[in-house]
């Protein structure tokens, strides 16, 4: 009897309720998407050498790879500033 009753309050919580999606996000959001590409101009470094800085992308919710916040660094050969 205690079967039957859950079961039948069951169906009727799911006919009153709606159904909604969690909207977590992927697994690897936050992580760096995409190839490394220059943005602007140099900098020079703390050793004394010129350096370019690149953007590269980061992975949001949806799963696309957008942005420009990760950085990754080239030093340039022979410019010492």
């Amino acid at each position: 009897m205690t079967q039957t009753l859950t079961r039948l309050g069951d169906r009727m919580l799911s006919i009153v309720l709606r159904t909604e999606d969690a909207g977590a996000c992927v697994p690897e959001y936050g992580q760096p998407c995409g190839s490394c590409r220059q943005g602007g101009t140099g900098y020079c470094g703390s050793d004394g050498h010129w350096y370019w800085r690149y953007y590269r992308g980061r992975y949001t919710c949806t799963g696309a790879c957008s942005g420009s916040s990760v950085y990754c660094y080239s030093r340039r050969s022979g410019a010492i500033c």
